[in-house]
């Protein structure tokens, strides 16, 4: 008995040392934490397990003054039923959660997160979104880059003019030298050519070198990035009209839910962002027009969509389910193809 109770604290610390690692190595760390913090649970897995390996091989150290014990020290090293009932609380939970616990979510709790259709109502986007593009307003006239030269030579006339001194010759100078240099501005030399200057884009092409299509003609993208640029028309312009292919998860309109603008054979494709673990995990979604549905795909199931982009106004006021989204279009895929598709290893955008 005495030498099972010296095991109970490295028997516990070896247990959580053991799932920590167990999680870390067969990748179920990747349903719950974001993939920044899991190298620290694989050097706590480890520290665990070294530590419960020095409990056991250095136990304490027996008392040297064996004239001083009390009548308490007659059950030193015993099992208590508090040390059995400590060394329960702290192993079977644990083991438990390991076992039972699920690794994805099912489309009823992502229904009771609430789906985001706006970017802004993810946790920790505001300050990665840059700042909103002013409003157009009438534009200046630019003037052409002579006679931006001759407005620079008149001002630089008039300073010379009203200044108290007469020029010298070091003025004289100076003002030949800006006019020499001023004459036509910016305008290549013949010696440097315009070789390195890069080609204009046509009309068709992708203003976006990150958003190159796939060996199959389509842009890569996430669902978060089709709602990023739903807030600016200048980002907007990068998937407007572009074929797109995007993997998600398959979320049919719920039964008795309001949503007018929801077309019979549309549905929500939804991928969860996570910013540091599963509890602030949210559903972002974005609407997918079909001609059919899918068939014999069960909710939450993983789909892979090829379409076109396209971003709509949306209704004034609130929406059905009471979110007010201003001016911000709505991004919609117009579907050319759907197939169901692997679950990813990665199920999170981060």
């Amino acid at each position: 008995m005495k030498s099972l109770s010296r095991a109970l604290p490295p028997l516990t610390l070896l247990e959580w040392g053991v799932i920590l690692s167990y999680f870390y190595f067969s990748g179920r760390l990747a349903s719950f934490l974001h993939p920044m913090f899991r190298p620290g649970v694989l050097v706590t897995g480890v520290l665990l397990v070294l530590t419960a390996v020095c409990v056991a091989l250095f136990p304490e150290e027996k008392c040297a003054h064996e004239h001083e014990h009390t009548e308490e020290t007659e059950t030193h090293g015993r099992i208590t039923p508090g040390s059995v009932i400590a060394f329960l609380l702290l192993l079977l939970p644990l083991a438990l959660a390991a076992k039972v616990s699920p690794d994805s979510y099912g489309a009823d709790l992502i229904r009771r997160r609430g789906l985001v259709e706006d970017i802004r109502s993810l946790p920790g986007i505001n300050g990665r979104l840059t700042h909103p593009v002013a409003p157009p307003s009438v534009a200046t006239p630019t003037l052409a880059l002579p006679a931006q030269a001759a407005v620079l030579q008149k001002s630089i006339a008039r300073t010379a003019v009203t200044r108290q001194n007469a020029p010298t010759s070091n003025d004289k100078e100076l003002e030949q030298a800006a006019q020499e240099t001023m004459v036509e501005p910016g305008l290549p030399t013949q010696e440097s050519g315009n070789e390195d200057a890069p080609p204009m884009p046509s009309a068709g092409s992708y203003d976006n070198p990150a958003l190159r299509p796939n060996e199959s003609g389509n842009i890569p993208v996430q669902v978060t990035d089709l709602l990023y640029a739903a807030q600016e028309s200048s980002t907007r312009k990068d998937f407007e009209g572009k074929r797109v292919e995007i993997i998600g998860q398959f979320l049919s309109p719920k039964k008795g839910a309001t949503k007018p603008e929801l077309k019979s054979n549309s549905f929500m494709l939804v991928r969860l962002v996570m910013v540091c673990c599963a509890a602030d995990m949210m559903p972002a979604a974005v609407k997918v027009e079909a001609t059919k549905r899918p068939a014999n795909v069960h909710e939450a199931g993983w789909l892979k969509v090829v379409g076109q982009v396209r971003y709509r106004p949306r209704a004034k006021g609130p929406s059905p389910d009471g979110i007010d989204y201003g001016d911000t279009p709505e991004p919609v895929i117009v579907a050319a193809s759907i197939a169901k598709t692997p679950t990813p290893t990665e199920k999170y955008v981060y």
